[in-house]
């Protein structure tokens, strides 16, 4: 019963730092418009856009690579069965 409390208990005293310290100011204003926190740089729009797709395309890809796997996985699951129910049959049959 003391580790629910425990989780919550150290998850509220990171987020409060996280907001005092400016740590979630700096990462919104860096990923809104692309000023680097303490400098005077900031990265142009293109750049910005290609940091944001660099992300979502690995998300997708792992997505769509993960139902591809699976699927894969579960046709030769369904080929291996209907091999194996095959040669059952055959040696049932004396033609093995």
């Amino acid at each position: 019963m003391k580790k629910p409390y425990t989780i919550a208990v150290v998850c509220l005293i990171g987020i409060t730092l996280f907001i005092k310290l400016g740590i979630a100011n700096a990462l919104f204003v860096f990923l809104l418009v692309g000023a680097i926190p303490g400098t005077s740089y900031s990265i142009p729009p293109a750049g910005m856009l290609f940091l944001a797709m660099i992300p979502a395309w690995l998300v997708f890809v792992r997505l769509m690579m993960s139902g591809t796997i699976q699927a894969k996985i579960k046709s030769l699951n369904t080929n291996s069965r209907q091999v194996s129910k095959k040669s059952l049959a055959r040696k049932r049959l004396g033609r093995a």
